[in-house]
């Protein structure tokens, strides 16, 4: 049986150096690279098996305890953290905003939960993916009695993400070239809009906002039906690239990918923008019917450009959805 363990370990260890060193070439290795914690605890047991059980050696005690502090340390790295305050802003006469990002699940969404966040929390943005089907749209007749403006993605027969905002949108030409490649991306679920919003009392202190409502598709596919979500995390790329240096940006949705994929790190390296979500777990599967969910994977993510300033993001409670939902409040630079 140790031996067995052994050889289960050996196999391990060779995935684990072949993912970290590989998967920016091969996306199935970035795949798998989202299990990582899942492989850091097989390791931990493993070894630690092998230490206490292995009679031929002498239990070495200092190490085995060192193999359990390594693994709580890797393992709970993102749980035992309440937020990522990447800013601290003490400036009373800021003005804060608030967006709120969710995965609603058309199919069981909780209408009342999700209309009691929003009456709560009184967000000024809504990002949502998965906003479609008979159901949603009796919410979304809810919804729009608190927000007047709403914008969809850039092909409606394809789009079930949306933006819901109390501030009016606006249009520049920077923001037309960057929906334009997005089109020609092939990204399909992915809503952009612009916001002018003030910053301070004057009527110079406006600034705009370009908001992403995001929903990529999983590591990997079979087909070539859509893009790869590699080729849509490029296309993001290249339409964030459209809009001006200087632009405030917030990018939030379902990316399905961990915050230490490839991938997610091809978006920050390639757009300068910061990941600021509240590192927890926020997709998992449900045990039964109408049951919450367990999540075990942190996929929902916001990300900011450096002249948002971030004041706090949180988890919100169970609505109904295999996602739970993030809100997050800021002021811009």
């Amino acid at each position: 049986m140790l031996n067995l363990i052994k050889f289960m370990l050996f196999l391990t260890s060779i995935l684990v150096i072949a993912i970290l060193l590989f998967n920016q070439y091969f996306e199935l290795l970035d795949a798998f690279n989202q299990f990582q914690e899942f492989y850091f605890i097989f390791l931990l047991i493993g070894v630690s098996t092998i230490i206490f059980f292995d009679k031929a050696r002498k239990t070495n005690v200092k190490l085995l305890l060192f193999f359990i502090f390594l693994g709580l340390i890797i393992t709970c790295r993102y749980i035992l953290q309440e937020h990522i305050k990447a800013d601290h802003y003490h400036d009373n006469q800021a003005y804060e905003y608030s967006l709120l990002s969710m995965n609603v699940h058309h199919n069981d969404l909780d209408g009342a939960s999700f209309l009691s966040y929003i009456e709560n929390y009184e967000p000024d943005f809504l990002l949502l993916q998965e906003f479609s089907g008979s159901k949603i749209a009796e919410i979304a007749q809810e919804v729009r009695k608190f927000y007047p403006y709403e914008q969809r993605c850039v092909i409606q027969s394809y789009c079930h993400t949306i933006i819901f905002s109390k501030h009016a949108f606006i249009e520049t030409d920077n923001l037309v070239a960057a929906q334009k490649s997005i089109l020609n991306g092939n990204l399909h679920r992915t809503a952009l809009a612009k916001v002018a919003l003030p910053t301070g009392s004057s009527s110079s202190s406006i600034k705009n906002l370009a908001l992403y409502a995001v929903h990529l598709r999983w590591p990997i596919h079979f087909n070539d039906e859509y893009s790869t979500q590699r080729q849509q995390v490029r296309t993001l790329i290249h339409s964030i690239q459209n809009l001006n240096e200087s632009q405030a940006i917030i990018m939030a949705g379902d990316f399905n990918s961990v915050p230490w994929s490839y991938n997610l790190s091809l978006l920050k390296n390639g757009t300068n923008l910061r990941l600021v979500d509240t590192p927890t777990k926020t997709w998992g599967p449900t045990l039964y019917e109408n049951a919450p969910n367990i999540p075990i994977f942190d996929i929902d993510h916001f990300f900011a450009s450096e002249n948002i300033i971030v004041h706090k993001t949180k988890k919100l409670g169970f609505a109904g959805s295999d996602h739970w939902p993030q809100i997050m409040y800021f002021s811009l630079n």
